[in-house]
């Protein structure tokens, strides 16, 4: 394995890791809200409901006051970026991973052309070299000083039928 596939396994690493992290994040900040939930309906009845003497959990007044300074800067600003950090980490993987692929089908193209080469060399130095012929069994080449073919025009093939 070359560097550049290394590297872009690095990078696919990383971006697991960041979609990992913000699973987490994600997973126990809405436990979080689910047990206020849980927590505000199990100690409520019907009821209490009715006649106005409604208590809720801590966790309420927690998320109230991160509504304004957590929850909508993660939305708006914090989704996009993790998604565009994202998008970079991939990109750069798919990119150095393309590139080692390259590398590798190259080194192993020179390696079967230099193969290819050798044996070339290998059959040329061990083949015998072709017996020249008899000059008795030579034919006389015609007195127009080329050959037929030569002399001939070529023949175009014949029109197919529709």
């Amino acid at each position: 394995m070359n560097r550049h596939k290394l590297v872009g396994y690095l990078f696919v690493v990383l971006g697991v890791l960041v979609v990992v992290g913000s699973l987490y994040v994600i997973i126990n900040y809405a436990s979080d809200l689910i047990n206020a939930i849980v927590n505000f309906v199990t100690t409520n009845d019907y009821s209490k409901l009715q006649q106005c003497g409604v208590s809720y959990p801590p966790q309420f007044d927690k998320l109230k006051a991160e509504f304004a300074t957590v929850i909508l800067p993660a939305l708006f600003i914090g989704l996009p970026l993790l998604l565009i950090a994202l998008s970079a980490l991939m990109f750069m993987a798919g990119f150095y991973y393309q590139r080692g692929k390259l590398e590798d089908d190259a080194r192993k193209h020179e390696a079967l052309k230099q193969e290819l080469v050798q044996k070339i060399t290998k059959r040329m130095a061990t083949a015998p070299p072709p017996a020249p012929k008899a000059p008795a069994q030579a034919e006389p080449e015609p007195s127009g000083g080329g050959t037929e073919e030569e002399a001939a025009p070529p023949q175009k093939p014949p029109a197919r039928k529709k």
